[in-house]
């Protein structure tokens, strides 16, 4: 149960981490990390990852702002299906992660988010919630 812990901590680490060794001692025990004992055979091990954070916010697409300054000036017909065609697939990403992050939280007892000093933290309900009513709003505008 130990090493399975040592293992998911590892993964779970930052992906720009130094890279994770892994070696077995005289005792036949197994150990990970990026600094192993001298003399000793090593295999590298990669990390993948971790899985997609549903507490980011999603890009908002479609910013009536950004959207002014672009329909003031005239574009020829080329370029405005490349940029709807651009914007149909960034919605379809969106919609995409949308769908994803709602699974995870359908599908999770805990979400826990990392803050910005590495710590994690439990997400409320409330929060929770919140989240779930920003995604179900996402589906319904860039899910279409």
């Amino acid at each position: 149960m130990k090493h399975l812990l040592i293992l998911i901590i590892l993964i779970s680490s930052n992906s720009f981490a130094a890279g994770i060794q892994k070696w077995v001692d005289e005792e036949g025990q197994t150990h990970y990390g990026d600094r192993p004992p001298t003399r000793i055979e090593t295999h590298a091990i990669s990390v993948s990852r971790p899985p997609s954070n549903p507490g980011k916010p999603l890009p908002r697409l479609n910013d009536p702002k950004a959207t002014e300054s672009a329909d003031k000036k005239a574009a020829p017909e080329a370029e405005k299906e490349v940029r709807n065609k651009t914007t149909e697939d960034a919605n379809m990403n969106v919609c995409q992660q949308a769908k994803n992050d709602l699974n995870v939280l359908d599908q999770s007892d805990v979400i826990r988010l990392r803050l910005s000093d590495g710590t994690e933290r439990a997400l409320t309900d409330e929060e929770i919630n919140s989240r779930r009513k920003k995604l179900e709003n996402d589906l319904k505008q860039y899910c279409k």
